[in-house]
């Protein structure tokens, strides 16, 4: 009888994954867990590869990888009170005014100053769009396992020893228009770092839950929802995605993601831009 391993490399991916996850917890039985770590290992370097390609394109194409919440260059000083203003003397108001104007072009140079050396990091070497693994990355792992008194799915640890934290967040007039009416939901796995420090805001229950990413609608600096997020302890081969619009696993958001080059919102649209998608998901390999 083939291993699991031989059946997903033969072809047989999503199959592999539903039989896994089927087993509940007892895929860490002496008779699976070591065969489901290593389908998840395959799993997630193929992830790493598609990741890595999927921004290799994106930065051939123009995509600017600056999260929209930090694209924007203030031009408005909110700490003014247009109504202080108007009970002022002239002579006081043209001073405010005058440095209002300066506070305003001081800021707008920091910012702009800010986002040109963010765009001038190739992306691949940009810890904001891509994070591999790295030195710490174990002891991070063990230390989220620890907070939660049990371990991480083996689809999320696959996830972090093969590929680490990406963020896809940014803006392109066909992929991501900032004003589009469709939220593109860019593909965003936070850290483990991230995690780590997420770790200081949770409280004392039983269970964490991880926030691996924005919802679809904070992706496009639009108020939205509650984040994707994985729950530990979790001892089984995947986890729900939670809070996610597709109700699924891990896995099959991230087969999705790539599905959709990366943005998998566009799967809402009855017009989505195919042929960009196409040239983004060409060669990527299957999970």
């Amino acid at each position: 009888m083939p291993t699991f391993l031989e059946r997903y490399r033969d072809g047989d991916c999503v199959a592999v994954w539903d039989d896994l996850v089927a087993l509940g917890e007892g895929v860490r039985h002496e008779l699976y867990y070591a065969d489901a770590v290593a389908v998840a290992a395959e799993t997630m370097y193929r992830a790493r590869h598609n990741v890595e390609l999927l921004i290799q394109r994106l930065a051939g194409m123009g995509y600017r990888f600056i999260p929209p919440s930090e694209d924007i260059v203030p031009d408005v000083d909110p700490s003014i009170n247009p109504m202080v203003e108007m009970g002022e003397l002239a002579a006081k108001a043209a001073d405010r005014k005058a440095a209002r104007k300066a506070e305003i072009a001081a800021r707008r140079a920091a910012q702009e100053a800010k986002i040109a050396a963010s765009l001038k990091k190739p992306p691949l070497k940009n810890p904001d769009v891509f994070d591999p693994p790295g030195k710490k990355t174990v002891s991070q792992l063990k230390k989220l396992e620890r907070a939660a008194g049990g371990p991480l799915p083996i689809s999320l640890r696959a996830w972090y020893e093969q590929v680490g934290g990406v963020s896809l967040m940014g803006s392109h007039d066909v992929l991501n228009p900032k004003d589009s009416k469709t939220a593109a939901d860019p593909l965003v796995v936070a850290s483990p770092r991230e995690l780590v420090e997420m770790l200081e805001h949770q409280g004392g229950d039983d269970k964490i839950g991880l926030w691996i990413a924005p919802d679809d609608l904070h992706k496009a600096n639009v108020s939205g929802g509650d984040p994707y997020t994985i729950t530990i302890p979790n001892a089984c081969a995947d986890a729900e995605f939670e809070y996610e619009w597709h109700h699924t696993t891990f896995v099959n958001y991230l087969r999705k993601a790539f599905e959709w080059g990366g943005f998998p919102g566009w799967q809402r649209d009855k017009k989505p831009p195919r042929a960009a998608i196409a040239k983004l998901t060409e060669g990527l390999l299957l999970l």
